[in-house]
């Protein structure tokens, strides 16, 4: 957020049961803790949201940015 901003990060405990279809089918049920990230900055484009988690896949400009933040985070949640 080069302009400035807020980061929020929260954790809640979770628990997913399959008897009411709350776990997706490649999640085990269980408890699990849930983890969000928001922020106040501007935001993707909705047609950029399918590529987000994508290795190299960067809305900055060249020599800005890896491309690799969120789809590291998303290979270690996983």
């Amino acid at each position: 957020m080069p302009q400035g901003g807020t980061l929020m990060i929260g954790a809640a405990n979770k628990t997913l049961d399959a008897s009411n279809g709350a776990a997706p089918a490649d999640v085990m049920p269980g408890d699990y803790v849930v983890l969000t990230v928001t922020d106040t900055g501007s935001g993707i484009l909705p047609n950029d949201l399918d590529r987000v988690f994508d290795p190299f896949f960067s809305t900055k400009d060249v020599g800005q940015g890896s491309g690799l933040e969120l789809s590291m985070v998303y290979g270690f949640a996983k």
